[in-house]
């Protein structure tokens, strides 16, 4: 009885390992820097990862049975860290409309849409601005590797494009007067407003923008996975609960999915982090995120030096050693070195 009991124990370890073995891991490339809503680590846990776009990445993965591994780079960088074998799937606000065109050039393939927004335009609360045209003549704060608000802008009489490596230093510069405009998609400007009431909206909706998974072109079976998996989150409503919670639901993708508008109500990731922002949790993690990113460098630093350091002497005393005894050509050669 008591090994019957045992090598049933056995065979179910055995079952577990080889279902972790068969599940296999999704690579999934991102940038969760300054990426609120879509990616971004908790405002009460630095190292975890949050963001509407992180729980639609993660339902991918569960549907496919995988295991998730994120992947950071720039997002100017996703693209070629695909093509490199980086990872297995970008999904991070990736514009459909921006790559349709070359896609085949690039070696990448687009999935179905899973989400519908719009370009939004941001200004000073005191602005006279009231539509996105009023801003002719402007500066207009962009961000790198946006091609859809760079041809907004370039429709616009008069109007100069500002590029920024990150929103945090346009909406900064917005505030400040150096620009009169940031244009980006709806969900970081309308997340941004929320937190700074020295900027507002402008109401009008410039362009769509559908949000695609990008996959590289080699691999049509994992595109056909991730449609698959886009198509049945869509039909079972998990996508749309993930908009409802962060806020971000809205006529256009309630369109595409041919279903009804939802109410603000059902927010609650977005209450959660605009709670977590006005009661100073936000700036603890910042101090607390910044101490942890300066121990890191300082630690990297004490072992570069160590090292040089190690280095020195061994090289010092090496040649030291060949001056006084190594035969007469090496000790001529160290005495050059030295001298």
């Amino acid at each position: 009885m008591k090994r019957t009991i045992q090598g049933i124990f056995i065979a179910l370890l055995l079952n577990l390992q080889i279902l972790h073995a068969e599940r296999g891991v999704l690579r999934w490339g991102g940038d969760a820097e300054s990426g609120v809503p879509q990616i971004f680590y908790d405002v009460k846990d630095s190292s975890k990862l949050t963001g509407f776009e992180y729980e639609i990445v993660k339902a991918i993965a569960d549907y496919l049975q995988r295991d998730l591994e994120f992947i950071q780079n720039d997002y100017e960088m996703l693209i070629p860290g695909l093509q490199r074998g980086q990872y297995d799937v970008v999904i991070n606000g990736m514009q459909r409309n921006s790559w349709v065109n070359k896609a085949h050039k690039a070696h990448i393939a687009l999935s179905k849409p899973y989400f519908i927004t719009t370009l939004t335009a941001t200004v000073r609360t005191s602005s006279r601005f009231l539509r996105f045209s009023d801003c002719a003549y402007c500066k207009i704060g962009i961000l790198k590797a946006t091609e859809h608000s760079a041809k907004a802008v370039k429709l616009l009489p008069g109007a100069q494009a500002v590029v920024y490596d990150d929103e945090a230093k346009a909406y900064d510069d917005l505030k400040h007067g150096r620009i009169d405009c940031v244009l980006l998609e709806y969900p970081e400007s309308f997340y941004y407003s929320l937190i700074d009431q020295s900027v507002r909206l402008l109401e009008d909706k410039i362009a769509q923008c559908p949000y695609c998974a990008v996959i590289r072109d080699n691999d049509p079976e994992l595109l056909k996975q991730i449609n698959e998996a886009i198509q049945v989150l869509k039909d079972r409503g998990t996508l749309q609960a993930i908009y409802e919670r962060w806020g971000l639901w809205n006529a256009e993708t309630a369109a595409y999915f041919k279903t009804a508008h939802a109410s603000f109500d059902k927010a609650t990731a977005l209450k959660n982090y605009t709670g977590s922002l006005q009661s100073g949790e936000n700036d603890d993690h910042f101090y607390l995120h910044a101490l942890s990113l300066f121990a890191q460098a300082a630690l990297i630093t004490l072992g570069i030096s160590f090292t040089a350091m190690l280095l020195a002497l061994l090289l010092g005393f090496g040649i030291a050693m060949m001056r006084t005894y190594a035969a007469t050509p090496l000790q001529k050669l160290a005495a050059v070195y030295i001298e």
